[in-house]
């Protein structure tokens, strides 16, 4: 079921990052820097809610731009079966994230939608074998 709600998540996000990509202006870029700058120091400040409210706020940017209301709805529903507070305290998956992030706006400023998917796909598969990962661990 991890692999499959994860696989179906990182589909819809990478259809979305595909669409919004090539309307990203600069302001959105500059707000996209904003929330993974704000996602770093949560991350190390080890504040799960506010990476909880970074994370969101960076993906709804994309979703938004990319005018797909169907798809982002599909994709908000399928994040409700994520467990959001254990990647928040992660902070090996917050400082990931925020690599992840960074890499992704570097992609958009260069107009690299193919990158820019491969780092949203690569978001949900981390996602999923860290998930995998912490189910199969002794408690």
């Amino acid at each position: 079921d991890i692999v499959d709600i994860f696989w179906l998540q990182g589909r819809i996000a990478v259809e979305l990052v595909r669409r919004a990509a090539p309307k990203i202006t600069d302001a959105e870029l500059d707000r996209l820097a904003e929330l993974t700058a704000a996602l770093s120091i949560a991350v190390e400040n080890g504040k799960p809610e506010d990476v909880e409210n970074c994370e969101f706020e960076f993906h709804r940017v994309l979703n938004r731009l990319a005018e797909s209301a169907k798809l982002a709805w599909f994709l908000n529903n399928a994040t409700r079966y994520t467990p959001t507070r254990l990647y928040a305290t992660d902070r090996e998956w917050g400082r990931a994230a925020v690599r992840n992030h960074e890499e992704l706006i570097d992609a958009l400023v260069r107009d690299d939608i193919d990158a820019a998917c491969e780092l949203m796909k690569q978001q949900f598969t981390d996602g999923a074998e860290r998930l995998i990962a912490h189910r199969a661990s002794p408690s």
